[in-house]
């Protein structure tokens, strides 16, 4: 049985959690937030961060426990067996291809927004940013963590620096923050907000690939919790107390104008720089997991065999990576020829990610069962992801089509063994 070579540490895990996380919604959630709530979006913001804390636990707990690149398709396996970890693998597989392109199309509009690009010319750029980044992981995960970790780190390194010259100028306007305390404004904000911090399922895909899980793990996810978490809470903060509430560019790119306000109409260039650096450190963390749950799941026999495979040379899943390359360039070539809405592929991405937390909130619960405490924790997640899942309508479809899949084919197999068998007694 093929095994990833284990060669990450603790800086390996806070820069893929970061990478995982901070994504192209960071350049828009801040003001979407805000323009449905007003400052009232600080609270929301809040309550998410303390919300989201069992997830965090839940992930990291079950990633140390089961360490391997089948991630959420292996909790599921052990809490379910293998007939509802091959539904989950699909699932998961059809998650990645649509989800990878549209976060580097968000990235690619921003730079197109900074370089004047056409539309045609950004989709390239888009799949460009997706090719370095699968040529970078195709070297192996030394290389791989290597990029990402400098990236991660320059992409920390900015939006620190933006939150250091801009905060003197929020903390002045703090006295003139009106907040009106409306629940249902907060909770409409909170769903907008989930969205930012999604991203912990990925980590589950590489942790076989640390040299000390157990310990690594869980340190890593918690410091990069609290500095991810530190990072979105003043950047809102700076946006709600420099921004109007009703302007245009508070939900079209929110940072890009906190630092026109702050420090002048450099701030066109400041975000082509930010957008570029946020989407090569989100891709990289998603292409990387990705590329481990297909082989994963190859090497579990829930996903076609020719993907069990690792380069010789640079122990990479090499077969995973092109065929990914090859997924996410199909998908924006439909984007491109279709007009397909972005916003449609955020929502099959999201309910698709959303049912990949309740399987493993599931899995996380059945396998404490004996323990209360992890059980209350279990259900409270599984609650908020299942109040979560009511946003969702038609696009669910999608997920179920993906989930039943496996269970058409092996129907299919049956038939086909039988018409053989009855062949063969005709004979």
């Amino acid at each position: 049985m093929h095994q990833l070579k284990k060669t990450l540490t603790l800086k390996d895990v806070i820069s893929l959690t970061i990478g995982s996380i901070v994504g192209s919604g960071l350049l828009a959630l801040p003001g979407l937030a805000y323009a449905t709530a007003g400052a009232d979006a600080l609270l929301a913001w809040i309550f998410m961060v303390i919300l989201v804390i069992p997830l965090v636990i839940i992930f990291g707990d079950l990633s140390v426990r089961y360490p391997s690149a089948g991630g959420i398709v292996g909790f599921t396996a052990i809490a379910f067996g293998p007939g509802w970890a091959r539904s989950m693998a699909f699932l998961m597989a059809g998650t990645f291809p649509v989800g990878i392109p549209a976060l580097a199309i968000i990235g690619a509009n921003y730079l197109a927004y900074a370089l004047g690009l056409g539309r045609t010319a950004t989709l390239v750029t888009a799949f460009l940013i997706l090719a370095l980044v699968t040529a970078v992981h195709l070297r192996g995960s030394k290389t791989g963590s290597g990029f990402q970790n400098l990236t991660a780190l320059l992409l920390t390194l900015i939006l620190v620096a933006i939150s250091v010259v801009v905060l003197p100028k929020s903390i002045a306007q703090a006295a003139s923050l009106e907040f009106s305390y409306r629940p249902a404004l907060v909770w409409s904000s909170m769903g907008l907000l989930f969205w930012a911090f999604t991203g912990w399922e990925n980590m589950s895909f590489t942790s076989e690939e640390f040299v000390n899980p157990r310990r690594d793990f869980p340190l890593g996810l918690g410091l990069s919790f609290i500095l991810i978490s530190i990072l979105y809470l003043v950047l809102s903060f700076n946006v709600v107390a420099l921004l109007e509430r009703n302007h245009p560019m508070t939900v079209q790119a929110p940072i890009a104008e906190i630092v026109r306000v702050a420090i002048g109409p450099t701030a066109g260039t400041v975000v082509a720089a930010l957008s570029l650096l946020i989407i090569l450190v989100n891709a990289s963390a998603w292409v990387w997991g990705g590329s481990r749950l297909i082989f994963g799941g190859a090497r579990e026999g829930y996903l076609p065999s020719y993907f069990n495979h690792l380069h010789p040379g640079s122990g990479a899943p090499d077969r995973s990576l092109l065929f990914m390359l090859l997924a996410y360039g199909l998908v924006i070539i439909l984007v491109w020829a279709l007009h397909i809405d972005l916003e449609l592929l955020i929502m099959l991405v999201n309910v698709n990610l959303l049912i990949g937390y309740l399987a493993s909130i599931a899995a996380f619960i059945k396998i404490n069962h004996k323990n209360p405490v992890r059980v209350i924790l279990g259900l409270f997640s599984f609650l908020l992801c299942l109040v979560f899942m009511a946003v969702f309508s038609y696009v669910i479809i999608y997920a179920l089509v993906l989930m039943l899949l496996p269970v058409v084919l092996d129907l299919l197999q049956q038939k086909r063994r039988s018409l053989r068998g009855e062949i063969r007694r005709a004979k």
